[in-house]
């Protein structure tokens, strides 16, 4: 069974933070305290369970371009068991309660991708905005993931 649930406490975000470690590990994660200070009613950000047991990570809001954006996360070891695509699914029904009319996935590797097409998002909108280090891929550059 999937469980999604709003972070709400210093407790949550650590383990917000933990997710986001463990997913990109050569990227900065902010602090609980600047996480704090983050959230707001436009900005989402959720913790998955699975059997009672951390699986992943979203957050979802406001994006740069006046339009919403959703960035699901899944422990490797929880990958493909529908953990993804729930996230994408409430991600989505959040930023599009925000009344945005476009709606941008960020995925941090190619799992991602099979996360938005299982979500029934068109590959051409889903965009990745980090590669693994190994890649030699300057962190952070978004590019546009070719099908």
């Amino acid at each position: 069974m999937i469980e999604l649930r709003p972070c709400e406490s210093d407790a949550d975000l650590e383990a917000w933070r933990s997710v986001r470690i463990s997913v990109i590990p050569y990227e900065r994660t902010e602090s609980v305290e600047e996480l704090r200070r983050s959230l707001s009613a436009e900005r989402l950000m959720l913790l998955a369970y699975r059997d009672g047991k951390l699986a992943g990570s979203g957050v979802a809001g406001r994006g740069d371009t006046a339009s919403g954006f959703a960035i699901p996360r899944v422990l490797p070891e929880q990958r493909r068991r529908g953990v993804g695509t729930a996230l994408l699914h409430s991600l989505a029904e959040h930023v599009q309660g925000l009344g945005f009319p476009d709606l941008g996935v960020g995925v941090d590797d190619g799992d991602g991708v099979g996360v938005g097409a299982g979500a029934g998002v068109d590959a051409s909108a889903v965009w990745q905005v980090a590669e693994p280090a190994s890649a030699n891929v300057w962190p952070g550059i978004a590019s546009k993931l070719q099908s």
